[in-house]
């Protein structure tokens, strides 16, 4: 057994909402990752997606079995987070996956860039800007390379349309002090979404305009996810009136409290930020033996939210993705019911326990 994993790590992730800090960060411990979150559900609830953009790509067998070899032998070389970069890009219609790819990149395909203001991300053709001038994030698919089976384009222009929920100013000093190993930061909760893509089947160019509402986040780390984070749930839902995201991590370390963020908008403006709730996962083990959540059920003084992960739409080694309804109840008053969302669950102890 790795002796770190014995030492008693009580850093929490910490949630950041200065969105000078939606750049590329310098990170040198060992697992550090960092990934680029995008999705979106069509207006007409047929196309979804889902994108990744990851340096240190912590869903990586080999990154993670790479860092567990340094941390047992630390006169072995420390795996650098350029060499693991990756593009994730999941197309879904009517609950089905029409498109999916997981490609590696060299570590001369990623770029950073940053110029008054825009944050201008690469992964070979594959990028990504946001502009906090505009608070727009524009995202750009280009899957065209010639060693590639399926070829496929996209581009997608992100509006924000929420507002913030706590203060810029409040988190701005956590991530230079380097008070936290892992931080959240939810770029764009409430987004509206307009698109079009292109990609072929059986030689057949398919194209479609899209326009839906979706949401942009950004995730960072200084060490591995699986030293410290036992389960991981996370899910949201945008529409044109109540909109929500959650996020529920569980730690290994029992003494240390779970880390609970549940935010409520009305049209974009927030009207309910909670740190403490009620978290309840109806769970089963799925073939893979990973827990399956059926249900999702949050409550506190005044409301009850219940995310139903009725269609699996991905079963990764330590990831699954879900297509869910969300019910939303306030007061007494049902503000969703059914309304279609996006919800992950992961668990990073199945690479904690390759050891």
């Amino acid at each position: 057994m790795i002796a770190i994993f014995a030492e008693k790590i009580k850093l929490s992730l910490q949630i950041v909402k200065n969105l000078k800090e939606n750049t590329s960060h310098k990170l040198k411990g060992a697992g550090a990752y960092e990934w680029w979150h995008f999705d979106c559900i069509d207006e007409d609830n047929e196309y979804s997606f889902v994108a990744k953009f990851l340096k240190g790509n912590p869903f990586s067998s080999k990154y993670s079995n790479n860092v567990k070899e340094h941390l047992n032998f630390p006169e072995l070389k420390k795996p650098e987070m350029i060499d693991y970069t990756t593009l994730t890009f999941s197309l879904y219609f009517k609950n089905r996956l029409v498109y999916n790819i997981s490609h590696d990149y060299e570590r001369n395909h990623f770029k950073a860039e940053s110029y008054e203001g825009e944050e201008k991300i690469y992964l070979e053709k594959n990028f990504f800007s946001f502009t906090e001038r505009e608070n727009k994030s524009f995202l750009n698919i280009n899957l065209s390379s010639t060693d590639l089976d399926r070829k496929f384009k996209a581009e997608f222009v992100f509006n924000k349309k929420n507002e913030n929920s706590v203060e810029e100013d409040q988190v701005k000093d956590l991530v230079k002090d380097h008070n936290g190993k892992h931080f959240w930061l939810p770029a764009a909760s409430v987004c509206e979404v307009s698109g079009k893509f292109k990609f072929y089947v059986n030689f057949k160019r398919m194209k479609t305009e899209f326009n839906g509402f979706g949401y942009v986040d950004h995730h960072w780390g200084d060490e591995a996810l699986f030293m410290n984070i036992q389960n991981w749930y996370w899910g949201r839902v945008v529409s044109n009136g109540y909109s929500l995201m959650f996020l529920n991590i569980d730690y290994f370390e029992k003494e240390q409290k779970p880390f609970k963020k549940l935010v409520i908008y009305n049209e974009g403006k927030v009207v309910k930020d909670l740190d403490e709730f009620k978290f309840e996962a109806k769970s089963k083990l799925s073939f893979s033996s990973l827990n399956f959540n059926k249900d999702i059920v949050i409550t506190d003084e005044g409301f009850k939210l219940v995310c139903r992960n009725k269609t699996e739409i991905e079963d990764g080694f330590c990831v699954k993705r879900y297509l869910s309804d969300f019910e939303l109840t306030l007061d007494g008053k049902k503000e969703l019911s059914e309304t279609k969302g996006i919800s992950e669950f992961i668990f990073p102890k199945r690479f904690k326990k390759e050891v």
